[in-house]
Protein backbone atom coordinates (compact mmCIF):
# COMPACT_ATOMS: atom_id res chain seq x y z
CA UNK A 1 0.00 0.00 0.00
CA UNK A 2 1.40 3.38 -0.96
CA UNK A 3 1.92 6.11 1.62
CA UNK A 4 -0.79 8.22 0.01
CA UNK A 5 -3.29 5.33 0.01
CA UNK A 6 -2.41 4.50 3.61
CA UNK A 7 -2.87 8.13 4.73
CA UNK A 8 -6.19 8.32 2.85
CA UNK A 9 -7.43 5.12 4.53
CA UNK A 10 -6.44 6.40 7.99
CA UNK A 11 -8.25 9.68 7.28
CA UNK A 12 -11.40 7.82 6.16
CA UNK A 13 -11.38 5.58 9.25
CA UNK A 14 -10.75 8.54 11.55
CA UNK A 15 -13.62 10.51 10.02
CA UNK A 16 -15.94 7.49 10.33
CA UNK A 17 -15.04 7.09 14.01
CA UNK A 18 -15.59 10.82 14.60
CA UNK A 19 -18.99 10.62 12.89
CA UNK A 20 -19.90 7.66 15.13
CA UNK A 21 -18.63 9.43 18.26
CA UNK A 22 -16.15 6.66 19.05
CA UNK A 23 -12.76 8.10 18.11
CA UNK A 24 -11.33 8.04 21.63
CA UNK A 25 -12.75 4.61 22.43
CA UNK A 26 -11.13 3.28 19.23
CA UNK A 27 -7.86 4.86 20.30
CA UNK A 28 -8.14 3.07 23.63
CA UNK A 29 -8.71 -0.27 21.88
CA UNK A 30 -5.64 0.40 19.72
CA UNK A 31 -3.68 1.27 22.88
CA UNK A 32 -4.68 -2.06 24.47
CA UNK A 33 -3.68 -3.92 21.32
CA UNK A 34 -0.30 -2.17 21.10
CA UNK A 35 0.37 -3.11 24.72
CA UNK A 36 -0.54 -6.74 24.05
CA UNK A 37 -3.66 -6.48 26.18
CA UNK A 38 -7.19 -7.45 25.30
CA UNK A 39 -10.64 -7.35 26.81
CA UNK A 40 -10.68 -11.14 26.53
CA UNK A 41 -7.54 -11.58 28.65
CA UNK A 42 -8.16 -8.92 31.30
CA UNK A 43 -11.03 -8.40 33.69
CA UNK A 44 -13.15 -5.27 33.86
CA UNK A 45 -11.34 -4.33 37.08
CA UNK A 46 -8.01 -4.44 35.23
CA UNK A 47 -9.11 -2.62 32.09
CA UNK A 48 -11.26 0.13 33.64
CA UNK A 49 -8.38 2.02 35.37
CA UNK A 50 -6.50 2.07 32.06
CA UNK A 51 -9.60 3.36 30.24
CA UNK A 52 -10.12 5.96 32.95
CA UNK A 53 -6.56 7.26 32.56
CA UNK A 54 -6.81 7.23 28.77
CA UNK A 55 -10.07 9.20 28.70
CA UNK A 56 -8.91 11.59 31.44
CA UNK A 57 -5.91 12.45 29.27
CA UNK A 58 -8.16 12.97 26.26
CA UNK A 59 -10.55 15.12 28.31
CA UNK A 60 -7.67 17.26 29.58
CA UNK A 61 -6.27 17.78 26.11
CA UNK A 62 -9.61 18.55 24.51
CA UNK A 63 -10.53 20.95 27.33
CA UNK A 64 -7.22 22.73 26.86
CA UNK A 65 -7.67 22.98 23.09
CA UNK A 66 -11.15 24.45 23.42
CA UNK A 67 -9.97 27.16 25.81
CA UNK A 68 -6.88 28.12 23.81
CA UNK A 69 -8.41 28.71 20.39
CA UNK A 70 -7.68 32.15 19.00
CA UNK A 71 -10.50 34.63 18.77
CA UNK A 72 -11.53 35.64 15.29
CA UNK A 73 -10.42 32.40 13.66
CA UNK A 74 -13.28 30.98 11.65
CA UNK A 75 -13.35 27.19 11.64
CA UNK A 76 -15.07 25.36 8.80
CA UNK A 77 -18.38 23.57 9.25
CA UNK A 78 -16.51 20.26 9.00
CA UNK A 79 -14.08 21.36 11.74
CA UNK A 80 -16.97 22.26 14.01
CA UNK A 81 -18.73 18.96 13.33
CA UNK A 82 -15.59 16.98 14.16
CA UNK A 83 -14.88 18.91 17.34
CA UNK A 84 -18.54 18.60 18.37
CA UNK A 85 -18.41 14.82 17.88
CA UNK A 86 -15.33 14.52 20.08
CA UNK A 87 -16.90 16.80 22.67
CA UNK A 88 -20.04 14.64 22.85
CA UNK A 89 -17.99 11.47 23.21
CA UNK A 90 -16.07 12.97 26.12
CA UNK A 91 -19.24 14.36 27.69
CA UNK A 92 -20.71 10.85 27.69
CA UNK A 93 -17.55 9.61 29.42
CA UNK A 94 -17.70 12.38 32.04
CA UNK A 95 -21.37 11.62 32.78
CA UNK A 96 -20.55 7.92 33.19
CA UNK A 97 -17.68 8.83 35.49
CA UNK A 98 -19.85 11.19 37.54
CA UNK A 99 -22.59 8.61 38.01
CA UNK A 100 -20.08 5.93 38.91
CA UNK A 101 -18.41 8.08 41.56
CA UNK A 102 -21.46 9.91 42.88
CA UNK A 103 -22.09 9.66 46.59
CA UNK A 104 -25.29 7.88 47.66
CA UNK A 105 -26.69 11.25 48.76
CA UNK A 106 -25.98 12.79 45.32
CA UNK A 107 -27.42 9.77 43.50
CA UNK A 108 -30.63 9.89 45.54
CA UNK A 109 -31.05 13.60 44.80
CA UNK A 110 -30.95 12.89 41.03
CA UNK A 111 -33.76 10.31 41.19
Amino acid sequence: MSETTHAKLINEITNKLIDEGTLIEAGFVIFLDKEGLSKERLSYEQIEPLRLAFFCGAQHLFGTITTMLDEGTEPTDADLRKMDSILHELQRFVETLKSRHASPKTSAARE
